[in-house]
């Protein structure tokens, strides 16, 4: 017999306290009787101090015995026998995301099969020293090398299925080398994949939880959105998989901000993928999602039916602006993270005028030879024959009408804003005035081969119009029509860390089940991406940045099975021994005596309970010793 925790052995000398309590509390029992002159004339006997009867002495020995049994038993002892199987294993599982999907002939996932493998692996190496790891792209150890298998049948109990995609075996097996310095005599990798070749020469064993069986799947395994180049609109791309026999119609729904914007049926080849583009007008979205419908088609995996995609991320606009600064207008710019500002006080100054998205103009005037092409935001002033301001004029009422509905002002409400006064301008009729006050044009746009022109009828040092709701996200709007700045919208794979390192003071990360993590730069959990969908980081001053988190592509493309079966690999013998460990010698299983003694100790209480206590447990029942009145 050996025992795993000895040091629980010093415990034993609690045995000396007990008895010590024991002597100390006994006293005379008090006995009534109806009259004491017929003991009177009794011979006095001397009575020996040591002297008991011997149903009280069993009551210290059963606490003994108890006590015996429970500290032996938390010494986890050990009794080793004869028993066959390997000495050291590593058991890989599968965790990536091509596990979470059902088997086709039962109610269960391909991982609690592969769970189910792994106690079948357990019961059959009684005696194995066993390493527990779950194989994804970023692989982790469950469970370093032991012998206890009650701790990898909890740790098998408790893993889950991840996002991530398979597990490089290159990468596996330095996992391995780094919990053992000796080698291991068996390494099986369970999985949905077939064995590959790289796997056969680094000797593990790979073992399918899929047999013959055949797997369908139909997914969605790339989307992506991208702002249309002249800034009216997004395009989106996706491609989509079909691993059955049969080519499948699929209903597609694209969402922009929890809205529909593109709703189609696609057809998917059999055994192969289809890709697709739509465009769509919608302008100013920040999440996208792309979905199928296959409920009305056979459909192992329903979690790569979806895919999300956030608002590109294009390069900031470099903004040259020239004439009068104003520190409201100035502040926006610089704090929105999007500008690139340079300031001058005229043209002249500025240089080439190509090295800018966009000019900036406060009241300044600029003629037909200046005003030939580029891309300009004007705030009063006259610009070439395209707008011709004359002197200012006093607002009777201040109130600002929509003429045209445009998507510049989409969600916004101009009837809201109140102003002074404006520049009674001319205006070319070409251009659209989307926004007047008094008949007078406030917010122009003009449009031509080489020139973009957006004027704003107002002085913003006489006007309170920087300081509402709606004027930054005008601005906005009208730097991404004049400059529309091209980029796909990236997506995250799950298992990576979200990119927050190119952001400044964030407090918080909301999942996509809504669960918020508050965010310090050493808690890496707090922006690892475990789940699929929409991440939000918010940072001190309120602002907040999207990003979105998908499955591994590679996951949803599945074979037939008898094709992986065809090409899987089996390791031979010697590969199996040779590789990663020594051949295995005789082994001896350890049997856990603990849990017997432990159940022996409880029992010895409960007697010594019973027996001695028992008018205070269970009244009615007789102690041992003494008889009912």
């Amino acid at each position: 017999m050996t025992f795993l925790s000895g040091i629980a052995l010093w415990l034993l000398g609690l045995g000396a306290i007990i008895t010590f309590i024991y002597f100390l509390k006994r006293q005379a029992r008090v006995q009534p009787v109806s009259t004491l002159f017929l003991w009177q004339r009794i011979e006095q006997r001397p009575q020996s101090a040591l002297r008991f009867q011997w149903t009280q002495l069993l009551g210290l020995i059963l606490q003994l015995l108890a006590l015996t049994a429970i500290v032996v038993g938390i010494a986890q002892p050990v009794i080793y026998s004869a028993s066959g199987g390997v000495g050291r294993m590593a058991i890989l599982l599968d965790g990536s995301a091509s596990m979470r999907a059902l088997m086709p002939s039962e109610k269960i996932t391909r991982f609690e099969r592969a769970v189910q493998r792994a106690q079948g692996l357990l019961d059959e190496n009684p005696a194995a020293e066993v390493t527990l790891v779950e194989a994804q792209t970023h692989s982790a150890i469950l469970v370093p090398p032991t012998h206890d298998h009650s701790f990898i049948r909890k740790a098998l109990s408790d893993a889950r299925p991840t996002y991530q995609g398979n597990a490089d075996s290159g990468e596996l097996l330095s996992l391995l080398q780094s919990q053992s310095s000796t080698g291991y005599d068996q390494v099986v990798l369970i999985s949905d994949q077939a064995a590959k070749p790289q796997q056969q020469q680094l000797g593990i064993d790979v073992e399918s939880v899929l047999g013959d069986e055949s797997s369908e799947n139909i997914a969605l395994t790339d989307f992506s959105v991208r702002e249309q180049p002249n800034g009216k609109g997004y395009d989106f791309y996706l491609q989509a998989w079909n691993s059955s026999s049969d080519a499948v119609n699929v209903p597609l729904d694209i969402e922009a901000d929890g809205k529909s914007v593109q709703s189609d049926v696609i057809t998917i080849p059999a055994h192969g993928s289809l890709s697709r583009t739509f465009s769509s007008s919608l302008r100013y979205a920040d999440e996208f999602r792309a979905k199928i419908d296959t409920t009305a088609l056979p459909d192992d995996w329903s979690d790569d039916d979806v895919r999300y995609a956030t608002s590109p991320q294009p390069p900031p606009w470099k903004i040259l602006w020239v004439g009068k600064i104003n520190f409201y207008l100035e502040s926006f710019l610089q704090n929105s993270g999007e500008v690139d500002l340079t300031e001058k006080a005229t043209l002249d100054e500025a240089g080439d005028l190509n090295r800018y998205d966009v000019v900036l103009l406060n009241q300044v005037d600029l003629s037909d030879a200046q005003a030939g092409a580029g891309h300009y935001l004007a705030f009063g002033g006259s610009f070439g024959s395209y707008i011709l301001s004359k002197s200012i004029h006093d607002l009777t009422s201040g109130a600002v009408d929509v003429q045209k509905d445009d998507p510049l002002l989409q969600g916004m409400d101009p009837t809201a804003w109140r102003l002074l006064h404006i520049p009674d301008a001319a205006v070319d009729p070409k251009g659209e005035v989307l926004l007047s006050s008094e008949s007078l044009p406030f917010l122009y746009i003009y449009e031509k081969p080489g020139l973009r022109l957006s004027y704003i009828g107002a002085d913003l040092e006489a006007s309170n119009l920087v300081l509402s709701i709606d004027f930054p996200i005008l601005i906005y709007r009208l730097l991404s029509w004049l400059s529309p700045r091209s980029g796909e919208s990236t997506t995250l794979t799950a298992g990576d860390e979200l990119p927050l390192s190119s952001l400044e003071n964030i407090k918080s990360i909301v999942d996509p089940q809504g669960k918020t993590c508050q965010y310090n730069s050493s808690a890496s959990q707090c922006g690892s991406l475990g789940e699929i969908g929409f991440y939000q980081a918010t940072r001190a001053d309120g602002e907040a940045v999207t990003f979105a988190a998908n499955a591994d592509p590679t996951e949803s493309i599945w074979e037939d099975a008898s094709d992986a079966a065809a090409t899987a690999v089996t390791p031979t013998s010697s590969q199996q021994a040779g590789s990663l460990g020594d051949t295995p010698q005789a082994l001896k299983a350890a049997i856990p005596v603990w849990p017997y003694l432990l159940a022996i100790g409880l029992i010895l209480l409960l007697a010594e309970l019973f027996t001695f206590h028992r008018p205070t447990a269970i009244p009615w029942l007789p102690s041992l010793g003494r008889k009912r009145a």
